[in-house]
Formats: structure tokens, sequence, C-alpha cells
């Protein structure tokens, strides 16, 4: 659970799980090409026909209720459905939008807690501050239960944490302390747990806060099993490992950066990794954002990477309108382009860029899911 760094550190979790044998299920969000892609086992999407006959099953029992159900709690019902056919020995499960009153939340004590970064999200409905949204979604750390594994959390958040864990008598392993990671030469990775030194670790995906991620999903998976994962079949495992929408390089001539990067920690976490990768390249902003986030926060963070924004609207009902995008922007100094059609959107923010620089797609994983769909994200 957490606010960025879910999806990754599910997929690491994971991937730890079927390295030593344990045949896993996932449980993800957002999709990014099919909504099928929400749920994998042994690190593959389930078909679209297995998909569409678990979310029909609860839909029909759902239709016996008195009260209307969420489009969220029939994905999670229809994940349980679909696992509970596939013989698993262990299931991770992202949470959704909070802990309390998750739809997710339905496991007793035994079930390892993994929290990631925090930030200001879903005010409305978690609360107005860090520590109020904190105490939301730490409420699924369960009295006398496995130990709370903690990624990179800022001062308000640990707190939260600490006077949950003392409530509840729940151990905390936290990152840079009881576990962590450190670079090996100049591609490699050694991730550090209570239980084993995994050396030799290469990540397609990009960025330090992937590391953190790792780190916190290899963390928990050996303390669900309580014993250490093979490093030999993780190193392999990771090698397979793909993050579509995920600081993910997709083309060369211009360099296309795709990141879903919906919230400002995101945004900021996308930007640590932009100078690395444009390496001095002139860089252009294909962004749409819904209008439940925080624009201005989000723009804040990429503005300084990119010379120029182009402002366009994305499939999702709730997207902004892309003259609010270009009204922040240009407020922020950065010249805007507005494009309501994706296809224009996406041709001229490779021209501005030209073959010599670089595209960054952010804001919006339903904005990558579109262009994908329209064929314009792909390699070459």
């Amino acid at each position: 659970m957490g606010s960025n760094g879910k999806s990754s550190t599910a997929r690491f979790g994971a991937a730890a799980l079927a390295s030593a044998g344990l045949r896993a299920g996932a449980y993800l969000s957002p999709h990014v090409t099919g909504w099928h892609e929400r749920l994998e086992i042994d690190g593959q999407p389930v078909s679209p026909l297995r998909f569409a006959e678990a979310v029909s099953a609860v839909c029909d029992a759902s239709d016996r209720l008195s009260e209307p159900v969420t489009q969220f709690e029939v994905l999670t019902a229809a994940a349980f459905v679909a696992f509970s056919h596939q013989s698993l020995d262990a299931m991770v499960i992202e949470a959704g939008l909070g802990g309390r009153f998750d739809a997710t939340n339905v496991f007793d004590g035994a079930a390892v807690v993994a929290l990631t970064r925090i930030d200001l999200e879903h005010t409305t409905l978690l609360g107005d501050t860090i520590t109020e949204i904190a105490e939301e979604k730490l409420a699924v750390v369960h009295a006398g239960g496995a130990p709370l594994i903690t990624g990179r959390l800022d001062e308000q958040v640990r707190a939260a944490a600490s006077r949950r864990t003392a409530l509840t008598g729940v151990e905390a392993q936290r990152l840079d302390r009881e576990f962590g990671w450190s670079l090996e030469g100049d591609d490699g990775l050694e991730v550090w747990t209570p239980r084993a030194r995994h050396h030799g670790l290469v990540l397609a995906a990009q960025g330090d806060f992937q590391r953190d991620n790792l780190a916190v999903g290899v963390a928990a998976a050996e303390e669900l099993m309580d014993r250490p994962v093979p490093t030999g079949e993780l190193r392999r495992r990771l090698g397979q490992l793909t993050f579509p929408g995920r600081v993910e390089v997709v083309a060369g001539e211009p360099m296309l950066v795709a990141d879903g990067a919906h919230n400002p920690a995101g945004a900021r976490a996308l930007a640590a990794s932009l100078d690395g990768l444009l390496s001095g390249r002139r860089a252009v902003l294909l962004t749409s954002v819904l209008d439940d986030k925080d624009l201005g926060g989000i723009i804040d963070a990429l503005a300084p990477h990119v010379t120029e924004v182009v402002a366009t609207v994305s499939a999702h009902p709730r997207a902004r309108r892309p003259e609010e995008i270009s009204e922040v922007a240009l407020a922020r100094g950065k010249p805007t382009h507005i494009e309501h059609q994706l296809k224009e959107a996406f041709a001229t923010a490779r021209q501005l860029a030209g073959g010599s620089g670089a595209v960054v797609v952010a804001g919006s994983l339903y904005l990558i899911e579109d262009l994908r769909r329209c064929g314009l994200l792909i390699d070459g």
C-alpha cells in the first residue's frame, strides 16, 4: 500500500516469491493496455477470457446485493475468484486508494503489509494531511500480525507507522535499517535483508525509487516465507520483468520516456531519473492529468527538465481540459501547445523535440494507455 510504487513493489514481491518456487498471484492497478493485466499469475497476465469469467461471476453475485458496488470492489472480488481456481501458494494484493475501508482490507494479521511512499492524494476521502492519510492506510496493520515492511518514508509517516506498530505490537522493518540496497559496479545491485544478501541483481526499471521498491518487495516476500529467496533465480526473473509506463524508454529518435507520474511524488521520482536518461537532450513534456490530481505539483516537478509542454486530453472522463494544463504550465514559464487530439499532440511533441531530443509522456497512465492503443508508443 502507499501513494506511489505499489504496483512495482507488488510485482517485485511476486517475482521474489516465484523465485523461491511458490506459485504466486498478483493483483495490480491500473492497467496499461487491457483490464486483464491487473491479474497476474507467475508473472503473466491472466487471459482476457479468464478475467471476463471472473468479473461476470462477481457481477452476477452483486446483483443480489441491496447496495451498489464500485468498480474497484468488483475488480478486487474478481481477482479473488480468479485466484481461487489456480492453486496458488501466495498472493500479492495491491491496495487501492486507502486502507481502512479499502476493498482489499479483508486479510487477518497473517498477511505481511508493505508500505511504500505516501503523498497527499484523495484528500476528500483520506484526510487533509500526510499524517491523516498515513493513518488511514496503516489501519490494515492488525494486532499480533506479521511485520510491517516500510519503504522510504518522511518523518510524519514514520511517526504514524511507529504509533501503529506500538499499538498493535507488530514488528517494523524499515528500508535502510533492517534491509536495503547498494550499487555494485556500473549496473549491478545488491539487496540485503535480515535473511540474505543478494548480489549481482540487474533491473530494467530505471531510478533509485525502483531499487527501493525492489528491496521492499524482496524483504516482504522473505518475511512471508520465513526464508531467503534464492539469489540466482531472483536474478533471472528480474531480468525478465518489464514495467510499462514506469520510466519506460520506448524509442530512440527522438527518445520517448513514458511514466504514469500522476501525483507530485511520482513526478519528482521521474524527474530524479530524467537528467541521467536525457543526457542533455532537449525535452518536451506531453501530458494529460485527471481533474482530482495536483496539477501544479506535477508541473512544478517536471518543468525544470523540459523546454516546452504539449497539453492534451486522455479518453478518461475525468481528464482535465488542456487549457487548464496550459495555464499552469505558462505560469511556470513554459511555452505550451494545446492539442485536443492525441495523434496531433504526439506529432507536435515529436516535432518540437526533434530527432536528437526527447518526448516525456507523463501525468496519467490513462494517457499512456490511449497512446499505446493508437499504436503511437511503440519501439522504433
